[in-house]
Formats: C-alpha cells, sequence, structure tokens
C-alpha cells in the first residue's frame, strides 16, 4: 500500500467513535482537498489534542487499489505537503495542478 500526504482543510468530525479490527477508536470525518470534501478518519488520540474546523492538516492518503484511504494527521510527526510538491507526489503536471481533482 503507497502512503502520500498532502494538505487539507477540516470540515467536519463525527461525534461518534468507531474503532478499527485492532481496537483502535477513531472517528469519521470530512476534509477538503483542492475544493472537494472526501470522507476521512481521525484517530481518536489525535482528535483529543484539539483540532479546529476550518483549520489545515496534514491528510495521509493510503493507496488500496482504487480505493484511497484518507486520515487526518495530527501533531509534531505530521509534516505539511505545499502545493508545489502535490503535482510530483501524485503524478499530476503543473499545469493541470488547479484544474482536477486530487483524488
Amino acid at each position: 500500500m503507497e502512503n502520500k500526504k498532502v494538505q487539507g482543510t477540516l470540515v467536519s468530525v463525527s461525534p461518534s467513535i468507531k474503532a478499527n479490527s485492532n481496537g483502535k477508536q477513531y472517528r469519521t470525518c470530512v476534509v477538503s482537498i483542492n475544493e472537494a470534501n472526501y470522507f476521512a478518519k481521525i484517530w481518536e488520540v489525535s482528535f483529543q489534542r484539539g483540532v479546529e474546523l476550518g483549520s489545515e492538516y496534514t491528510i495521509e492518503g493510503q493507496v488500496d487499489g482504487d480505493t484511497i484511504w484518507l486520515t487526518v494527521l495530527v501533531g509534531n510527526n505530521a509534516t505539511i505537503a505545499s502545493m508545489n510538491n502535490l503535482g510530483s507526489l501524485f503524478g499530476v503536471t503543473e499545469n493541470t495542478l488547479a484544474e482536477e481533482p486530487l483524488f
């Protein structure tokens, strides 16, 4: 599975807590990337550190076949991707960066 990181805006976070098969808790959320909204998850431990709707966070995309799973990253280990490196991360040329959706 390939992982890439981009910058996105946190639009909303569910009040419900879920758990994955390993018991790790998370919340579903919506993030905006290149002016389009996508479903994502935020780990509960990250959510408890404090997040602010409308703020930008690093969004990690994990490619799994035709699906991309998005996770909001919060904290010192999260590196913010700039618009300058989105093209190289996702194979989008500089000319079409603003015209085509990221995912």
